[in-house]
């Protein structure tokens, strides 16, 4: 949806600026309004193209981003203005990017700009999702609670990757071990060279064909049509295709809560939240539910048809809307589900590590056969040759 920038008077004649959304001109016009104001200058915003960035490392990673947020949240707090925020920024961040992204943010900032606005400017560092938190934060004069509230989402963002691979630590280690210990055989009988050389035939045979499905899978997410497929084959598979639903969801509700808090409007926020959620295909099922928000349904009533959330978490948002309360409320699922992924996660990883074991146990103990077979064979053609 297109985002016009207007200028404008009210009734009293004081000028007011600011941003909003519309399918069109005329839509705008009538937004600004439908506020008791008068339009003296309305222009469309144009999508900046975002410079070039990498598919397979970010500019920027969800720690530090966390980190950096949590620090400005912080020094906001203390009273320090928001451009010496991003001067102290720009000389601690440790990455690279970050530092220079904020170096020239606190000259943007500092020429008259908004926060927001010089965020924009650096779309391979900051989401559409933290600019437009920043935005509300500025419009409500809470920016310091909008900066707690990045950094506390990105923080939920980068505890569920850290269960993930805290989960997955011992099926990890168990299969990395398995390429040495079926070759201990080799080592035994045939010494150290055969056994390395063994060892490294079977790594790369076994590391190149994952790394290019790992590379696929990143080049993937530059075509829509090519991601949606991927993630909903991603939903299909038989054991993560819930996790991957239970982690999409929680992600979305975590990004509304947010989002709604800062008094950014439902519909407006659904979509955010929906395209932050880590899962096209659920995505655009949600998205789904906008449209039914605009024409003045609510929350629930719209995301039902979606088919996303059980009837359960339903009549928890039902509630959250009926006690004004639905920020809470979403946060409230969001922990439901990441407290249920966390519980399928962990017990995934409990049946593979036994799993994983057999698995390695085949072809030891079919070495071990062929070795004792040659053995006897031998031992048989000797005795037959006395």
């Amino acid at each position: 949806m297109p985002t016009f920038e207007y200028q404008a008077k009210d009734s009293s004649g004081r000028p007011a600026s600011g941003r909003l959304e519309a399918p069109d001109r005329r839509g705008a016009l009538n937004q600004v309004r439908e506020q008791g104001m008068w339009v003296t200058h309305l222009e469309e915003i144009r999508a900046q193209s975002p410079p070039p960035a990498s598919p397979v490392l970010p500019a920027a990673s969800l720690k530090e981003l966390m980190v950096a947020f949590r620090q400005f949240a912080t020094m906001m707090k203390a009273g320090m203005s928001i451009n010496q925020c991003l001067r102290t920024l720009a000389a601690q961040t440790a990455n690279r990017k970050l530092r220079e992204a904020f170096a020239r943010m606190s000259q943007e900032v500092q020429q008259g700009m908004t926060l927001s606005r010089a965020m924009e400017q650096h779309p391979a560092l900051f989401s559409l999702l933290q600019t437009r938190l920043v935005e509300a934060g500025e419009t409500g004069g809470m920016l310091d609670r909008m900066l707690v509230r990045i950094a506390d989402y990105l923080e939920h963002d980068y505890n569920l990757i850290l269960l993930v691979r805290r989960s997955t630590f011992y099926p990890r280690f168990v299969a990395v071990s398995a390429l040495f210990v079926v070759f201990v055989p080799t080592l035994v009988l045939q010494g150290v060279f055969p056994f390395l050389s063994s060892v490294l035939r079977i790594a790369l045979m076994v590391a190149l064909p994952l790394g290019a499905v790992w590379l696929f899978f990143r080049m993937g997410s530059l075509s829509p049509s090519l991601r949606q497929g991927l993630d909903s084959f991603k939903l299909a598979l038989p054991l993560w295709g819930k996790v991957a639903r239970q982690l999409a969801v929680a992600r979305f509700a975590r990004a509304f809560g947010a989002l709604f808090a800062g008094g950014v409007s439902p519909a407006r926020s659904l979509i955010l939240s929906a395209e932050v959620c880590g899962n096209t295909a659920i995505s655009e099922r949600l998205k789904e539910a906008a449209p039914m928000i605009q024409s003045g349904k609510g929350l629930t009533d719209a995301l039902r048809p979606t088919r996303v959330f059980p009837e359960m978490v339903l009549n928890m948002l039902a509630t959250g809307e009926q006690t004004g309360k639905t920020d809470e409320m979403m946060d409230k699922v969001a922990e439901y589900y990441e407290a249920e992924a966390e519980v399928s996660i962990r017990a995934m990883a409990t049946a593979s590590g036994p799993l994983l074991l057999i698995i390695i146990a085949i072809p030891i103990v079919l070495t071990i056969i062929n070795f004792y077979t040659g053995y006897f064979n031998q031992m048989l053609q000797s005795v037959d040759m006395q």
